[in-house]
């Protein structure tokens, strides 16, 4: 499309919308209409509101008819052209979401919209000399005479935000009922589109004050910073530098309760291993970045007090050890090996046990979400208040049978408490549990997909050796003692004690990990000494457990290979009366 095309499409586009405008202006109902839709959701108190309430107007609000005002004007108005009635029908199909900017081939730019996975190729010139590939947009995704555009106000999001405004909108989603949630993302997106904006405003500002003084202490120290660096470096080295700062606050500091003056108090080696750990950092040139920032830092900082020192001391070690990042970092962001055979095994599975374990586990997700928890002093176990709250939360049924030394009082907590950590979906900060980013991208999975990460994670020398206390050594017996065990099930029920023959071991063990496994719905049984025996799932999932216990390299958990083709392991821790414009 050339220039003078593009024109034509939008001054065609810019009568259209007038018209709408204008007609909206003189329908009484509007006043109504806000004043009802502000006690559903306070954003709409803020002047900065007004534009994706107008939006909304113009392309979402239904009378009791169920019809737009688009689509009403179109009816009363004959002066309309083809063109305009078409441009009226298209914004009224249009919907919000938050769209991840992929690449730019002028005159279109190309984006992936998080929440519903589609790819798109919009017509929008010259956007990319305000924007750059990585930035997320909150955005109205619609066509003008079949073009694919952004209508409207289009919201930049903060990086810093994006995962906390995923978890919100998720947990909002899986509200619905299941009728709802079967018609997919998309449809949600349209119905609830000043939903979307309000858990927006929710996520950008709840720590955000603009009349609070808390940040003025970080752009004095930046100030403070960049005016050393003045001194000393070209001013791109200066920019980047300031921008590493402002990047490793959002990321880290922040969500501690630090300021960059308090770099002294933290481990700048754990901080740079969750990072890569999470995925913050994903590449060697900006490890090395952060590195050379840092060192800078502290050197400035060192100078001035001694109490620096150490923290300085680290990053230079940190820095001589660079490779070992590196290849930590190159490890977890390419592609090892996947089962998503399972994965499409499992779509054919239809399993109560399954499907309530899963949800369970998103429940006991969003319940460390809601209430971040101080763990026991001792065992850095949950407090038995949050395993009773917990277990009050869940809606499955997980007898308890037995308690044992060192574990918590409910068994599903402590496996759900071990699984959590191991899939880095919870983390430990200071004896405190909390939620992960990756935790936002494991809710938005399918539960095919789940459960193979589940299973993967289960199935690992370490997991076994966490939840039973036990070596690694140890740990790799008895899981060949659980493959001898589903190997006599598959030939037919059986007592849990006349599954296989201990000599080393004690049988609690074994018998726990058939517990967990029963949980998870790989098994079935009546009773916990009663007859156990493998299910439909089970029997898809056993040949799996047998392969993954085959000795390979480099066999590594990642949620990404189920959501991006990736694959990897690892264990750890506007007040609105009228319209003015859209």
């Amino acid at each position: 499309m050339n220039t003078k095309e593009y024109e034509k499409l939008q001054l065609l586009e810019s009568k259209a919308t007038e018209k709408l405008i204008k007609y909206i202006n003189k329908q009484d109902e509007i006043k109504y209409i806000y004043e009802r839709m502000l006690g559903l959701y306070p954003f709409l108190q803020e002047e900065s509101a007004k534009l994706p309430f107008n939006i909304w107007l113009c392309c979402d609000y239904r009378d009791k008819e169920g019809m737009t005002f688009g689509e009403r004007l179109i009816l009363e108005d004959n002066s309309l052209s083809g063109d305009e009635i078409e441009i009226l029908r298209e914004k009224s199909a249009s919907y919000v979401s938050l769209f991840q900017i992929v690449d730019f081939q002028e005159p279109y730019v190309l984006v992936r919209d998080v929440l519903t996975q589609e790819d798109h190729r919009l017509l929008e010139p010259q956007v990319s000399y305000v924007l750059k590939a990585g930035d997320y947009l909150l955005s109205r995704l619609g066509t003008i005479l079949g073009n694919s555009r952004m209508i409207g106000e289009v919201s930049f999001v903060p990086k810093s935000v994006i995962h906390s405004f995923i978890r919100i909108l998720i947990r909002d989603f899986n509200k619905l009922d299941q009728k709802m949630r079967s018609e997919g993302p998309k449809k949600y997106l349209k119905n609830d589109a000043l939903k979307i904006y309000d858990l927006f405003y929710q996520s950008a500002y709840k720590y955000f004050d603009p009349e609070n003084e808390d940040l003025i202490p970080i752009y004095q120290e930046l100030d403070e910073f960049e005016e050393y660096l003045s001194t000393k470096k070209n001013s791109s080295q200066i920019e980047k530098h300031l921008s590493n700062m402002i990047e490793l606050y959002e990321y880290y500091l922040s969500e501690e309760g630090y300021s960059f003056k308090d770099l002294d108090k933290i481990s700048v080696k754990d901080m740079l291993g969750d990072a890569i750990y999470e995925k913050f950092i994903t590449s060697g040139l900006v490890f090395n970045s952060y590195i050379s920032t840092l060192k800078v830092y502290l050197g400035y900082r060192s100078r001035i007090s001694g109490k620096y020192q150490s923290s300085y001391e680290e990053i230079l070690q940190i820095s001589k050890d660079r490779f070992h990042y590196l290849k930590e970092i190159i490890r977890r962001n390419s592609l090892a090996q996947g089962d998503p055979l399972l994965s499409l095994q499992l779509r054919e599975e239809e399993s109560d046990a399954v499907k309530s374990y899963l949800n369970d586990f998103d429940r006991f997700l969003l319940y460390v979400f809601d209430y971040p928890m101080d763990l026991t002093e001792k065992k850095h176990h949950i407090k038995k208040v949050d395993q009773d709250n917990i277990t009050d939360f869940l809606e499955g049924d997980y007898p308890l049978y037995f308690s044992r030394p060192g574990q918590m009082k409910k068994p599903i907590v402590h496996f759900f408490f071990h699984m959590g950590l191991r899939l880095k979906l919870l983390k430990i900060r200071k004896n405190s549990l909390s939620v992960t980013a990756n935790a936002s991208e494991y809710l938005g999975m399918s539960r095919e997909d789940k459960y193979t990460l589940h299973l993967r994670g289960f199935w690992s020398q370490e997991t076994i050796g966490n939840l039973l206390n036990m070596d690694s050594r140890n740990s790799k017996q008895m899981m060949k003692l659980l493959l001898q065990s589903i190997a006599r099930l598959k030939e037919g029920p059986a007592l849990s004690e006349d599954l296989v023959e201990f000599e080393d071991f004690d049988k609690d063990d074994l018998y726990l990990l058939i517990r967990y496994m029963v949980f998870m719905g790989i098994l079935s049984n009546r009773g916990f000494d009663g007859m156990v025996w493998i299910n439909s799932t089970g029997r898809v999932v056993a040949g799996h457990l047998e392969e993954w216990s085959k000795p390979r390299k480099n066999i590594v958990i990642n949620i990404g290979q189920y959501t991006k083709g990736n694959k990897e392991e690892g264990y750890g821790e506007s007040k609105a009366g009228g319209l003015d414009e859209v």
